[in-house]
């Protein structure tokens, strides 16, 4: 086949018809250069209705164009609701893939779109998120936060944070918190041991 001026560029159209066969529905709004400029209602229930699609109808290159934009939205729209919203799409579509933007969402300066960015890491967070998930534990004014820091990292799993976390647990103030990182100890090491002031700190001596 000859290759003409026509053909040189794949029609938006053609990508449409074979990666996303559901565009005609109002969630693929988000694909709209001017969605950020549509009423707050409107760019929320199309963020949200991505959340029924079924993924096996998308195909990769479909996907990852539709994180890309998602991403974009969960960084740089201006309101922290839809920011939140576009990171609970993203682990939706991506899962670990877009550990990325749920790290970048924890440097978000409105307590809702950090949040929900923890709760995807307690998904889908890889061991890139333990470090930030750390200083979350650490430094995180909101006690949910850190709660949820402690239990995302439960779930990656890396046993040599256990020093860290024996340091920490008699550092934290709030009693959830604290027993959040006690869970997450446990499991970590596999041990049993009482809810009480110092006694990991007894653990760490006797291994």
């Amino acid at each position: 086949m000859q290759i003409t001026s026509q053909t040189k560029y794949f029609p938006l159209s053609l990508f449409f018809l074979l990666f996303a066969p559901a565009c005609a529905s109002s969630s693929w709004k988000v694909l709209q250069p001017k969605f950020s400029a549509l009423p707050f209602k409107e760019r929320q229930e199309a963020l949200l209705e991505i959340l029924d699609f079924p993924l096996q109808n998308l195909r990769p290159p479909a996907r990852n164009h539709l994180i890309k934009k998602i991403g974009y939205l969960a960084k740089q729209d201006p309101n922290e609701v839809i920011r939140a919203c576009a990171i609970d799409v993203l682990a939706y579509l991506g899962k670990a893939q877009c550990n990325p933007y749920y790290l970048r969402g924890l440097r978000d300066e409105k307590f809702i779109v950090r949040y929900q960015a923890i709760k995807a890491l307690q998904k889908y967070g890889t061991k890139t998120a333990i470090q930030p998930l750390l200083a979350v534990l650490e430094k995180a004014e909101n006690f949910h936060c850190r709660r949820e820091a402690a239990k995302a990292l439960a779930k990656i799993g890396e046993k040599s944070i256990v020093p860290q976390l024996i340091q920490r647990i008699d550092q934290e103030e709030n009693i959830g918190v604290r027993y959040a990182i006690h869970k997450t100890l446990e499991h970590l090491t596999k041990q049993k041991l009482p809810f009480l002031p110092g006694v990991w700190k007894s653990f760490q001596i006797r291994e």
